[in-house]
């Protein structure tokens, strides 16, 4: 089952390197929200982006990185036999989590608002009819789920996980 996940991973890394932060960008400029950028052009020496389904705790005891983070990793699969000969035909979960993280201070501040941004970014380029392919037996389902985590207040920053889980249907 060679190149089953890793083709959905593939599709997700090539629409996120081109057009999270421009989107980010726009939309923070939009909302007067100060805009962060992700390196995904040094992967897989970025400090701010990993594949796999990383605490960003464990990633400090390891290795340097710098908020926010994304990480980007497969939730799991099943072959359904959706489509037959095929060695894999099914449902295929991938996972991206963001990982926040600003200066502490008053609770009083928009707690909400960069996560709005976020959330309407990977909306925007996840469902851009103008950029539907995303690879040869790939097909997105178009649905796209957020998990929002609590904020949380530690040492200096807050934080907060987004985690975004979407579905595609691969044939291999």
């Amino acid at each position: 089952m060679a190149a089953i996940s890793k083709r959905v991973r593939a599709a997700l890394y090539g629409r996120l390197s081109a057009r999270f932060n421009s989107t980010l960008a726009a939309i923070c400029t939009r909302d007067s929200l100060t805009a962060f950028s992700i390196d995904f052009a040094s992967w897989p020496k970025s400090v701010n982006f990993f594949t796999g389904q990383l605490d960003p705790a464990e990633i400090e005891e390891s290795t340097p990185l710098k908020y926010p983070l994304v990480t980007l990793y497969t939730a799991g699969s099943v072959s359904q036999c959706l489509q037959k000969p095929a060695t894999f035909a099914g449902l295929v979960t991938a996972g991206i989590d963001v990982h926040l993280s600003w200066r502490g201070g008053n609770v009083s501040m928009d707690m909400e608002a960069m996560g709005d941004a976020v959330e309407e970014t990977m909306v925007s380029i996840m469902n851009d009819l103008t950029q539907q392919s995303w690879g040869a037996n790939v097909i997105y389902d178009g649905k796209i789920r957020l998990q929002r985590g609590a904020q949380h207040f530690g040492a200096e920053n807050w934080r907060q996980l987004l985690r975004f889980s979407l579905n595609w249907e691969v044939v291999a």
